[in-house]
């Protein structure tokens, strides 16, 4: 009996094991794949360094008890996390290529880009909860005074936001704002954030982290009496505008990985599909599934019933015309199913 035990103790071990070097051999390898690419490499640089510097900076600007320099580092792990996409983009990319080289048929490689900048837009955003807990401990403080080392590390904030928005100019990150699934769901989100979606706050909030940390730093060089408030102002500005430019990032992805079809696209299938209909041979359609794989792409099934003496390819060449415009005939499956009426010719007596 101590045998069987130990026996099934020991083949336990060999499953975990297993599926340890399975897994560490899955990361090792996509490391490797990123790696083979020149820009990716350096951007593995930038990302490492700048993580460690942002990790540095805050762990010294809250001892400081400055609100705007705890803004600029979410703003710069905001964009370390964006460089983080572009290398689980380049993956990607290279994982497709690869795919169709060996003709494996799957939309997993779409959907791990998407989730990749889920996550990043939700992190960035739990992280602005965090900064703004913190600047209501700051602000109740009565006796809060930011120390003399202030613009040292504003210094070093504004050389890390420089290297990195240097890097980001160069690289091509894909972000899925602005793309074909925002633009068209706008009328899905009310208020500010249809505003947000047409102008990329985040594109202005690195101005605007800029300024407010530069006159931090000329205010604490010259020990004006208006540097805390300030601080405490600007700092709560930078959090809500990083909360802002990403929530709508957020609720994009949310809606690719729900698998959801923005509303004027539903509109133009809707109306294709009318077409489709009356098609010669055409009897109904049913089953119609449709849904974004990115903002660039769409996919689908339908299934359409057609006369028995429909001609089956003709049909479904046809229907796969009519919606190449909305949906690429690699992502779209149409299932031609024939009428199994049969319409006797004996008249019935009544």
């Amino acid at each position: 009996m101590h045998k069987r035990n130990l026996s099934k103790d020991l083949s336990g071990m060999r499953v975990l094991q297993t599926a340890r070097k399975g897994f560490f051999s899955k990361i090792l390898g996509a490391l490797s794949t990123v790696w083979m690419e020149k820009q990716a490499r350096l951007t593995v640089t930038v990302t490492i360094v700048a993580a460690l510097t942002s990790f540095i900076i805050f762990q010294n600007v809250i001892l400081i008890h400055s609100l705007g320099l705890v803004a600029m580092c979410n703003y710069m792990f905001s964009q370390v996390l964006r460089m983080s996409c572009f290398l689980v983009q380049t993956w990607v990319t290279r994982a497709e290529k690869t795919r169709n080289q060996h003709s494996v048929y799957s939309f997993g490689y779409q959907k791990v880009s998407i989730l990749g900048n889920f996550t990043a837009s939700l992190v960035v955003i739990l992280y602005s909860v965090f900064g703004l807990k913190q600047g209501l401990e700051f602000m109740l403080q009565r006796d809060r005074h930011i120390r003399s080392s202030a613009p040292v590390w504003a210094f070093i904030c504004l050389l890390q936001y420089g290297l990195v928005q240097w890097h980001i100019s160069k690289i091509p990150i894909r972000d899925f704002f602005g793309g074909l699934f925002i633009q068209n769901s706008r009328k899905r989100v009310d208020g500010i954030y249809n505003h947000l979606q047409r102008n990329d706050m985040r594109a202005k909030l690195g101005i605007a982290a800029v300024a407010i940390v530069t006159s931090i730093a000329l205010l604490a060089v010259t020990n004006n009496s208006a540097l805390t408030l300030f601080d405490l102002y600007g700092g709560f500005a930078m959090i809500l505008m990083t909360f802002l430019g990403n929530t709508p990032v957020l609720l994009q992805n949310a809606m690719l990985l729900l698998q959801a079809a923005p509303a004027e696209i539903t509109t133009r299938l809707e109306k294709s599909l009318r077409e489709v209909s009356t098609f010669e041979g055409v009897l109904e359609f049913h089953k119609e599934h449709f849904w974004a794989l990115s903002p660039d792409e769409m996919a689908g099934s339908l299934h359409v019933r057609v006369r028995r003496d429909a001609d089956e390819q003709a049909v479904l060449a046809q229907v796969t015309n009519k919606l190449a415009n909305l949906i690429p005939a690699r992502n779209l499956t149409v299932q031609i199913i024939k009428d199994d009426w049969i319409i006797s010719a004996t008249p019935r007596r009544l």
